[in-house]
């Protein structure tokens, strides 16, 4: 769970921050390795990042719709 909270929120825009850039938050989380993200889970979402970044991308309005709704 750890892995893709913490992807979510470097590749998120957050009131008190920009996003991440791909490129830095896959460094971050490299960084993070054997200490605080267990390497298996974080190879597969390095294994599968295209598909990770797809659907973020494609619910990137709903988060903003939510946003504003709220």
């Amino acid at each position: 769970m750890a892995v893709a909270d913490v992807y979510e929120a470097l590749r998120s825009d957050r009131p008190y921050k920009k996003k991440f850039s791909l490129a830095e938050s896959l460094q971050i989380m490299r960084m993070g390795r054997g200490t605080q993200f267990d390497p298996t889970v974080l190879d597969a979402l390095l294994a599968h990042v295209e598909e990770v970044e797809g659907i973020l991308f494609f619910h990137r309005d709903e988060e903003s719709y939510y946003a504003v709704a709220a």
